[in-house]
């Protein structure tokens, strides 16, 4: 059997090893579960200890100043993680046998990061539930994007795969450190609503990109299990997966703010 052109690297055929020992749907979901679980529970205990002493600091000074000193430390462990988190994403999805390993890294550095901007986000917009919402919205978009794979509604080409793999992660990282720019400056409150409503249809098109994305990682998936790609492969697919959702929360998180400042909902 010849190897897929995805997993070109990778030895299949049933001459080579068991059935066992293949890759599976099954072996990727779980995987991309456990990962992402863990990504979100690091993310939501990060924001909430990080809530917790701005309020506590607000609460003992009476003032805003410690609270400031706080999100500046948040935005510098955000910058840590997120460069952390890229790494451990790019050598993870370069080597199937590294992906082990990089998947833990990366699912509790991209944990930090999220939780490090949730926190900042939901300090500078108490009361919307920001965060719960992003995760909502990423869970609703993955469960309509399966659905219309499955179903054979949306399907993707060779060249779509290749574009998508190679700004993927750098889109996640760009995302990341314009939003903490952002929402720290305080540049959102300067802006103008017409150019509010321009910066909202970029970020709409880029969240139109990353459920894209999810097409290609099931794509992916589709083609390593039926080329009898090895079990061990499993770990960089469900590694794809869970960088893609991490960009749709991101985008998705933006998209909120920037719905808030329009509509002038900011406390």
């Amino acid at each position: 059997m010849k190897p897929t052109p995805i997993f070109s690297r990778i030895q299949t055929g049933a001459d080579c090893y068991d059935d066992v020992d293949k890759a599976s749907y099954s072996g990727i979901s779980i995987k991309t579960f456990i990962f992402f679980t863990i990504t979100m529970l690091v993310a939501i205990a990060t924001s909430t200890v990080m809530l917790l002493m701005i309020n506590r600091a607000i609460a003992a000074k009476g003032t805003d100043e410690m609270a400031t000193d706080w999100i500046v430390y948040s935005s510098i462990g955000a910058i840590v993680a997120v460069i952390v988190a890229t790494i451990a994403g790019l050598v993870g999805r370069l080597s199937d046998k590294a992906a082990k390993v990089c998947i833990a890294i990366y699912s509790i550095a991209e944990g930090f990061a999220l939780g490090f901007v949730t926190g900042i986000v939901e300090a500078a917009y108490p009361g919307y539930y920001i965060g719960t919402l992003a995760v909502f919205g990423t869970v609703v978009i993955f469960a309509v994007m399966l659905v219309l794979f499955a179903t054979g509604i949306i399907r993707n080409g060779s060249f779509f795969r290749r574009f998508v793999l190679s700004i993927l992660i750098s889109a996640i990282a760009l995302s990341l450190f314009t939003t903490l720019f952002l929402v720290i400056s305080g540049l959102f409150s300067r802006l103008s609503g017409s150019f509010l409503f321009l910066i909202f249809a970029v970020e709409l098109l880029y969240l139109i990109f990353a459920c894209l994305s999810l097409v290609f990682n099931f794509s992916e998936a589709q083609a390593c299990v039926n080329g009898g790609c090895r079990k061990e492969s499993e770990w960089s697919v469900a590694l794809g997966l869970l960088i893609t959702l991490a960009y749709i929360y991101i985008q998705l998180l933006r998209i909120i703010v920037l719905l808030l400042e329009i509509f002038g909902k900011k406390n």
